[in-house]
């Protein structure tokens, strides 16, 4: 079937043209030929014989065309026959279409010459005779001559002449006089290259270039205002707006139109002091000259001090002081100056609040977070003190020389939740008690009395549980009591109390310094690049007007690795329409590979994204240095990349709450990985973050295998995956059991939680009998040493619970391993351990449904996929096409919860020599405390499935029967039902322990069945387990 062709507009006006440019062709060669043969014989009115036969090649008509031609222009109308020959060809071809409307220069031309020729009679006096006229520029000549040029000279006329002239050949011609000038320099300079010096020859590559590509711009701006005229209705053609976002610390420029310097509110980070008289109020009420004296007094002491520590007096409130500084400890320094200046002097008692927030400047007041939170501070702080937010100790925490103290948790006014305020003072001095002057905020001696009790250091008795003896510690059970009265009571052995994991704490942690990063590296532009940018997207336009498609530029978005021209689509067109001519604009940009996003998210344009000649690196170190990281709120923030508009993508884990990155060898997973850990390092303590890291390619997550964070050692085994596995579904139930004791919901919730709530009531117990008197309708109870009965007491309660993250590098391999219980394990991780503050980070090289399995990609709604081989990958990962079109080196499209398309990015640089200068500075600390159960699971061997043959794999297949029917998983049980010898029993059962249907030994009792093998879930003691095939 043939292609459909494009409609073809014609011109309305063609005919008219076409006649136009005939007759004035006709009368070009009329006059050429009738000037050049002209002779003055040819009149009688020159008093001289007839010439017979005419010596005009046009006759007669041709000799008084001539001379009147001369008459009037003299020699100038020599001019008249090229000029409207080159009018004529303007009608006929549409690059001289243009100088049909520049006629009057034309005229401009030939006046200027017939006046030029009349200056100078005595030069040209032997012309004007051969053509019988009265002077060389005929009469028109000398009368411009006689009435204006006679006044300015012989010279100023020439020169104003022949300006003149020149400006009318320039406009005739459209000849580009800077143009040539800018040529002429250059190969000027080409000349001056010594091209036996490296790089000779590329840099005069690169300026033929330049010129080049200057032309062609030219080129295409004169086709684009050709083809203004037939735009259709509704289509406005502007300027494309082009925003460079390519290099770090860009950001979007506001446009001219959008910004109001003078109404535009000035936001900053800073530190906020607020200061604040003590009965300051009274002595107003009592003297208000001595509380005016009094103000001016405070304001004549703190100015030269707010000048010393370079603060910013921003506002007085009434006796208060509004004051901001670039950082918190010059914010402090200042506080603490400022209280020992005014110490003594009379009624000048401050309290001072300090905290890190936002300011904002909107005309003359000031607002933000931070002056609402510093003035609220101030209430708590002692006289004479000064008290600070959380964001401020924590500043101070590296800061010896202070002295820092916890006040309390404080519900302040429009703050959703309790604040911590502290005190500072120099260490060597001690501030006095706080005083409140409100009833309500005066603490109860009994509650301060428990929380330093909460707060106490712990004995060894308090850790271990115990006594320092053996003998672990007992727990007295109610006497059983029969028809005839009580029994002899037994004593029972209580289990120790179940802990959850926890992380080393480090005294005097320092997070590590950016300083350890690649610093951004600033690179010149590529030469012309915005004209480069502006004939790219002329291309564009210009390929869809072939097809019929009428688009008006947009903006302009220049990214780390790609650039999106937007388009504007005219009324009618079909957005769908625009995507199908992909491969057209592919070719004429002469691009790899593009994408075409129809529409833009969030927009109603429709983005044409072409990838970099020069493709810009993202450095971790931007990111961790960008406003939206120092600003971030989120719980558990990672850094994923830039987008394509230079935005930092600061994504936070707890809300993901688990991430699958995905794509093909290459393509920048493990960099990705790295940057998510490294970005996690540069956040979190040990005792906030604990590692499960799992590495079946062995050698991408070894060089972490030092860090306290680390709950394990770095899994490189995959049989021994699922231990791990397992351990982190255990930790999870502990937590949501601590949680159902504490009566709160989420991580969040249990590390906010108040400390000192009264314990909750114990549950009633109903009785047997009435009193001392035995019933005669109790019964006797015997109670069993070997029964443990579970209470809320054996769980341990810890004071915060540290976030978990687990990182799996290469699924794959896990699922070739043990597909059915490592699929399950994540699905239960993913499905409930959100709410546990337990966030699982899968990647694989492997895009195809056997790895990423509907289980795992349902319970996983973050992902990231970088680029894959074909379509389906595509959709594997993101459930829709876009992957196999991104350029490889960390070029991904980024999926976040809950957004309907994803986004395009390109993700930091994080080499490995940057990540050991992390590790090291973080290993020097600290070392790692691994958790002693799984870890001495993990080191045990792990028996190779070859020794297996195949009579055991059958016994194997026959103990697994005698396990589903008697729901018991034990070497004797084996023996008895099998006849087998110890030996052989105790061997399979290991072997059962390293598939992973059963657990470890647990002394007496029968081993745990960790899968289901009849569909009941049970596991042989009465006890659900989570369903693994």
């Amino acid at each position: 079937m043939a292609r459909k062709e494009a409609p073809i507009k014609t011109d309305s006006k063609g005919g008219a043209n076409e006649v136009l440019g005939i007759g004035l062709l006709a009368l070009a060669v009329l006059f050429l030929l009738a000037l050049f043969s002209f002779d003055k014989g040819d009149l009688s009115l020159n008093g001289t014989n007839v010439n017979d036969p005419l010596h005009n090649l046009v006759g007669t008509l041709g000799a008084w065309l001539a001379q009147g031609c001369f008459m009037a222009l003299g020699v100038a109308a020599y001019l008249l026959p090229p000029l409207t020959l080159i009018f004529s060809l303007a009608f006929f071809t549409d690059k001289l279409d243009g100088l049909r409307r520049r006629w009057p220069w034309a005229v401009a031309l030939v006046l200027a010459g017939a006046a030029g020729l009349s200056l100078y009679p005595g030069l040209f006096g032997g012309l004007a005779q051969s053509l019988n006229t009265v002077d060389a520029g005929g009469y028109v000549g000398l009368l411009l001559h006689k009435g204006i040029f006679q006044h300015v000279g012989t010279a100023g006329a020439t020169v104003l002449l022949l300006a003149i002239y020149m400006v009318s050949l320039l406009y005739l011609t459209n000849f580009q006089l800077k143009e040539w000038l800018k040529a002429a320099r250059e190969k000027w300079k080409q000349r001056k290259v010594d091209r036996s010096q490296p790089l000779a020859n590329e840099e005069i590559e690169l300026n033929q270039r330049e010129s080049d590509l200057q032309q062609r711009v030219a080129d295409l701006q004169k086709e684009l205002a050709d083809a203004a005229q037939a735009m259709p209705i509704g289509v406005t053609r502007e300027e494309p707006n082009i925003i460079d976002l390519s290099q770090p610390q860009t950001r979007p420029k506001v446009a001219v139109e959008d910004a109001d310097d003078a109404t535009e509110p000035r936001r900053k980070l800073a530190a906020i002091v607020f200061t604040d008289i003590v009965d300051y109020s009274s002595l107003a009420n009592r003297d208000e000259k001595a509380a005016l004296k009094l103000l001016k007094k405070q304001r004549r002491l703190l100015k030269p001090l707010v000048k010393q520590f370079e603060g910013e007096w921003l506002k007085e409130i009434g006796d208060g002081l509004l004051l901001s500084f670039d950082s918190s400890l010059s914010a402090v320094e200042c506080a603490l100056a400022i209280q020992a200046k005014v110490l003594g002097v009379e009624h000048l008692e401050l309290r001072i609040g300090i905290h890190q927030g936002d300011v904002v400047r909107e005309g003359n007041d000031i607002l933000g977070d931070g002056v609402n939170i510093a003035s609220r501070i101030e209430k708590y702080a002692p006289v004479g003190g000064v008290a600070v937010s959380g964001k401020i100790q924590q500043d101070l925490i590296s800061q010896p020389q202070y002295e820092v103290r916890l006040l309390g948790e404080f519900v302040l006014e429009g703050v959703a939740q309790k604040a911590e305020i502290f005190t500072v003072a120099i260490a060597v001095e001690v501030l006095p008690e706080t005083v409140f002057e409100d009833e309500d905020l005066t603490a109860n001696p009994d509650a301060k009395a428990e929380d330093q009790a909460d707060h106490a250091v712990a004995t060894a008795e308090d850790i271990l549980g115990g006594s320092e003896d053996d003998t672990e510690p007992s727990v007295h059970i109610a006497p059983a009591i029969s028809s005839t009265g009580p029994a002899k009571p037994k004593r029972a052995k209580r289990p120790k109390p179940t802990a959850v994991a926890r992380g080393p704490m480090i005294e005097n942690y320092k997070l590590p310094p950016v300083e350890f990063l690649q610093a951004p590296e600033f690179i010149a532009n590529p030469v012309d690049s915005t004209e480069e940018l502006k004939a790219a997207a002329i291309i564009i336009q210009q390929t869809l007007k072939q097809f019929g498609v009428e688009v008006a530029l947009g903006d302009i978005t220049k990214g780390p690795t790609i650039t999106r021209f937007e388009l504007h689509p005219a009324p009618g067109v079909k957005m769908e329409k625009i995507t199908t001519y992909t491969n057209n604009i592919a070719a004429a940009l002469e691009a790899e590979r593009i994408n075409i996003l129809a529409p833009v998210p969030g927009k109603s344009t429709v983005g044409v994204e072409v990838p970099n000649r020069i493709k810009t690196k993202v450095i971790m170190r931007d990111l961790l240095e960008s406003d939206e990281w120092k600003n971030s709120k989120a719980k558990v923030p990672v850094a994923l990349g830039k987008d394509v508009y230079g935005k930092p993508i600061v994504a936070d884990l707890a809300e993901m709450p688990h991430l699958l990155i995905a794509g093909a060898t290459g393509a920048g997973k493990s960099v990705c990985m790295n940057g998510i850990v490294a970005s996690l390092l540069y956040k979190f303590s040990p005792d906030e973050l604990r590692l499960v890291m799992i590495d079946p390619k062995v050698v991408e997550l070894q060089m972490y295998n030092t860090l306290p964070h680390l709950a394990m050692p770095v899994v490189t085994d995959p049989k021994k995956v699922i231990l791990a596995l397992r351990w982190v579904v255990s930790e999870m139930e502990k937590r949501y059991k601590i949680f159902a004791k504490e009566n709160v919901k989420n991580i969040h919730s249990f590390n906010n939680r108040r400390r000192d709530k009264p314990p909750a009531p114990p549950e009633p117990q109903m009785t047997l009998f009435d009193g001392e008197r035995g019933s005669s309708e109790g019964f006797a109870v015997e109670i069993d040493e070997e029964i443990v009965v579970p209470r809320d007491e054996e769980i341990e309660i810890p004071d915060r619970l540290s976030y978990i993250v687990v990182v799996i590098d290469e699924l794959a391999d896990l699922m070739l391993t043990a597909p059915a219980e490592v699929e399950n394990a994540i699905a239960r991780i993913t499905q409930m351990a959100r709410a546990a503050g337990i966030h699982c980070i899968v990647a694989t090289q492997r895009p195809s449904v056997k790895v990423i399995t509907g289980v795992i990609k349902a319970n996983i709604p973050s992902r990231i996929a970088f680029q894959v081989a074909s379509k389906i990958d595509s959709r594997v990962i993101l459930d829709e096409m876009g992957a196999e079109k991104l350029l490889g080196k960390g070029d991904m499209l980024y999926q976040p919860p809950g957004a309907p398309k994803p986004i395009r990015a390109q993700g930091p640089l994080v080499t490995d020599e940057e990540v050991q200068q992390i590790v090291s500075f973080i290993t020097g600390q600290g070392k790692p405390k691994f958790e002693v159960d799984i870890t001495q699971q993990l080191s045990k061997p792990a028996l190779a499935g070859s020794a297996i043959s195949g009579e055991d794999e059958d016994l194997i297949q026959q103990c697994i029967e005698v396990i589903r029917s008697e729901q018991k998983a034990s070497v004797s049980k084996l023996q008895r039902r099998l006849r087998l010898g110890y030996t052989r029993a105790a061997r399979i059962m290991d072997e059962l322990e390293d598939r992973g249907i059963v657990g470890p030994a647990q002394g007496h009792e029968p081993r745990e069945i960790l899968i289901d093998l009849d569909g009941g879930g049970a596991d042989g003691r009465g006890q659900g387990v989570p369903e693994l095939v």
